[in-house]
């Protein structure tokens, strides 16, 4: 989902999972067989939210595993 909030655009993405992936990969690192193509997107969407000042959050809740993110809106 994507929506406002104050200054903020704030983006949640939620998988559905059948095991804790925190408590089992808590550096979150790729499970795919080929690491070296894959597991760029938590690295590449940290890295935006530092650049616009915003906040990221990495949680399960009832068998969802979300990120959350917020970034500040441009103010011109």
């Amino acid at each position: 989902s994507i929506s406002t909030v104050g200054n903020y655009l704030h983006i949640t993405i939620q998988n559905t999972i059948s095991e804790s992936v925190l408590q089992n990969n808590k550096a979150l690192k790729t499970s795919k067989s080929n690491a070296k193509l894959h597991g760029f997107g938590k690295e590449s969407v940290t890295e935006t939210v530092q650049k616009h000042d915003g906040m990221i959050d990495f949680y399960e809740e009832n068998s969802w595993f979300v990120a959350d993110v917020m970034v500040k809106l441009n103010q011109k």
